[in-house]
């Protein structure tokens, strides 16, 4: 369900429901009802993808998607590059010219290294990516050319360490981001549509570097994201789309706290040196595809 067309679903399905749920004040408070299980249960939004409407305003919908990813990670002595695949659940709950998204995007590929932090703290060469995301959005221009003005809030974790016994590698990193986006869509066509977004977030987080018992190496100074979406969506029938994007992103983050480093992690209750991620330049492209409920 895209942004243009869910207000003509809401009227197609006027007639419909207003039958089966009965009075027009029983409506509303089952249009309630669905929005807080919108919000609170992804996981049966994402497989059902309904879209409600007992009083002609509420909608609720849902997008599931796959695509590939690529990430570098380039501060002056760690440099990585991680790529593989993920999956992507995102439900959306409109009213009037409001909207609320949860979304989940859960990752998995390889990782491979250079440059002397990694030589110390050893490398994993699996990596996990999650990010979660709430989206709070206000929409600033029309119901056929949309353009919402979002607050978002995510959680980013990239974790490419293991641990056996006393030992343990490579790094895990936790971000947590907060910020502004544009996100509209422009018609095409009487079927397809183009899809953009573009955001700020200011960035906080920490390191978890291996050798180091677990110890949180925190962000100690300003750091900050951008993102860009461009992609198309187009109708496969009143209830169904298919679309595809690219997302590209960019972080300036700061050089972490240094925390105690133990060379050979075997129950030494004295660190042999302090260990810290340096100030890092990262960007990260994906591209997806997928089905619009």
């Amino acid at each position: 369900m895209t942004l243009i067309h869910k207000q003509d679903m809401l009227n197609k399905l006027h007639k419909k429901q207003k039958g089966f749920f009965g009075k027009p004040n029983i409506a509303k408070q089952a249009s309630k009802i669905l929005f807080v299980l919108g919000i609170g249960g992804l996981s049966s939004l994402e497989a059902v993808g309904l879209c409600f409407q007992g009083d002609e305003e509420h909608c609720l919908s849902g997008r599931f998607g796959v695509g590939a990813s690529y990430l570098h990670l380039d501060s002056s002595q760690a440099k990585a590059q991680s790529y593989g695949g993920f999956v992507n659940a995102e439900a959306t709950e409109s009213y009037k010219r409001f909207q609320a998204l949860l979304g989940i995007r859960l990752g998995l590929g390889g990782i491979t290294y250079s440059g002397a932090t990694f030589d110390s703290l050893g490398r994993e060469e699996l990596a996990l990516n999650t990010d979660v995301k709430i989206k709070l959005g206000l929409n600033i221009l029309t119901k056929n050319i949309p353009l919402f003005v979002n607050i978002v809030l995510g959680d980013d974790y990239l974790g490419a360490s293991s641990a056996s016994g006393t030992t343990s590698k490579g790094f895990n990193r936790n971000l947590f981001y907060g910020g502004l986006e544009l996100q509209g869509a422009v018609p095409v066509s009487s079927k397809g549509r183009i899809e953009y977004s573009a955001g700020f977030n200011a960035i906080s987080g920490w390191y978890e570097l291996g050798k180091t018992y677990g110890a949180k190496s925190g962000l100690k100074g300003f750091s900050y994201g951008v993102s860009a979406i461009l992609g198309y969506s187009q109708d496969i029938d009143e209830r169904k789309e298919w679309y595809i994007k690219a997302i590209g992103k960019y972080e300036n983050l700061a050089q972490s706290r240094a925390v105690p480093f133990y060379a050979t992690y075997e129950g030494n209750p004295n660190p042999s040196s302090y260990r810290s991620f340096g100030a890092s330049q990262n960007f990260g492209l994906m591209i997806e595809a997928g089905i619009g409920y």
